[in-house]
């Protein structure tokens, strides 16, 4: 591919999920590329890094095509931003995207989509996963939004807490000036 909307990088392989993650996280946003993943894949050989952190966010479009996500695990509770991405924004669109069999943890901003996801349209995305947060913002598809929106999407995996976490919730955990559309946990 290209990455255009008519000729987005593909995403065949683990391999190439993880090497996005290493892209972004060294510092290329992606913003206004398109990438589609082509298959089912399995992150269970990988320890997960997501998409993107506190200063570094993924502002590209990702079709997950309808394919599903496994393995993804994410080990350290302190750590913030853990899910698929850790950190998006500056229109980033996720869509269709499915996590099944993963176990994402982390201390604040967990979601097993998105972490934190700031001006980002979510669209067609589920989560069959566990996510675990210890202190604060976490949710079955995203842990935190900003000037967001989730569209069409569920959660029927388990969001599990320390006692002392603030604003939990199936979809989202914390919201501001977001959006929530036909979705349901």
């Amino acid at each position: 591919g290209a990455g255009t909307s008519s000729s987005p990088y593909l995403i065949t392989s683990a391999k190439e999920l993880a090497g996005l993650a290493y892209q972004v996280n060294a510092g290329n946003t992606y913003s206004g590329i398109y990438f589609k993943q082509t298959t089912n894949l399995d992150m269970s050989a990988h320890y997960w890094t997501p998409i993107g952190g506190s200063s570094k966010r993924f502002c590209g479009n990702f079709n997950g095509s309808n394919f599903t996500i496994s393995g993804l695990f994410s080990e350290p509770t302190s750590t913030p931003y853990q899910g698929l991405f850790g950190y998006t924004g500056s229109r980033a669109t996720i869509q269709n995207v499915g996590i099944k069999d993963s176990y994402i943890q982390g201390n604040h901003h967990i979601g097993a989509i998105v972490g934190n996801a700031e001006s980002t349209d979510i669209t067609n995305c589920y989560n069959l996963s566990t996510v675990l947060c210890t202190e604060d913002e976490v949710g079955g598809i995203a842990g935190g939004l900003s000037n967001s929106t989730v569209s069409n999407c569920y959660n029927t995996g388990t969001v599990s807490v320390n006692t002392s976490v603030h604003y939990i919730g199936g979809i989202a955990g914390y919201t501001t000036s977001s959006s929530i559309v036909n979705c349901y946990n």
